[in-house]
C-alpha cells in the first residue's frame, strides 16, 4: 500500500513538471510567433506568459494567439486557431457582445448577431452605428463563437478573429484587425456612456 502512495506520487510529480513544460514551450511558440507583428502595436513580446503588450493609437492593448475553445450556447463546442486583440482601461456604462451564430436551424450560414443583454438602450445605439457591418468585413465566420465582448466590469473590449489555418497573422491581416478593434473601443467610448 505504501508502494501505491509513492508511485501515485511520483506519477502526480511527473504530471506536474510534463504540463508546466508543456505551458512554457506553448508560450515561448506564442512569443515567437507573435514577435513579427511587435514594431505595429510598438510593443514588446512576454516570453513568459506568451503575449504581446503594446499601444495603439493611444489605447493599451494585449494580443494573444493560440487554440480557443469555443462554447457560446453549451450544445456546441468547437476549437479554433485564434487572434485575441484586447483593449484595457475602456469606460463604459454597459456589457455588450457581437457573435457569429449559425441560420437555419444550425445549417445556414453564420450571420453576427449584437446582445446587450441588460442594456437595451446601448443595443439600440450599437444596432444603429456600422459596427455589424464593420465586423463582418473584417471576421471570419468560420464557427459561431463570440467575435466582440465588451465587459463593463473588467474596462476590456476584447476582439477574437479566427485565423485558421495559419498560427498568426498576415501584417495586412493584422492591420485590418487592429484597426477594426480600435474602432470597436472608439464606438465603445461614444455609445455606451
Amino acid at each position: 500500500m505504501v508502494l501505491g502512495f509513492i508511485c501515485l506520487a511520483a506519477f502526480l510529480v511527473a504530471c506536474y513538471f510534463v504540463g508546466s513544460a508543456m505551458h512554457r514551450w506553448r508560450n515561448l511558440r506564442s512569443a515567437s510567433l507573435l514577435s513579427a507583428l511587435a514594431p505595429m502595436v510598438n510593443g514588446a513580446v512576454d516570453r513568459r506568459n506568451g503575449w504581446l503588450d503594446g499601444t495603439c493609437q493611444g489605447r493599451k492593448l494585449r494580443v494573444t494567439v493560440g487554440g480557443e475553445g469555443v462554447n457560446n450556447n453549451s450544445e456546441n463546442c468547437y476549437s479554433l486557431k485564434a487572434l485575441k486583440i484586447e483593449i484595457m482601461d475602456l469606460p463604459g456604462r454597459g456589457s455588450w457582445d457581437v457573435r457569429f451564430e449559425a441560420t437555419g436551424l444550425g445549417f445556414g450560414p453564420n450571420k453576427l448577431k449584437l446582445m446587450a443583454a441588460r442594456a437595451p438602450e446601448l443595443e439600440a445605439r450599437l444596432k444603429a452605428s456600422s459596427i455589424l457591418e464593420e465586423v463582418g468585413r473584417v471576421s471570419a465566420a468560420t464557427q459561431t463563437y463570440v467575435t466582440v465582448n465588451y465587459g463593463h466590469a473588467q474596462k476590456k473590449l476584447t476582439y477574437t478573429d479566427d485565423i485558421s489555418p495559419r498560427h498568426v497573422p498576415t501584417k495586412e491581416q493584422f492591420a485590418r484587425q487592429l484597426a477594426l478593434a480600435v474602432r470597436l473601443a472608439d464606438l465603445n467610448e461614444s455609445l455606451n456612456t
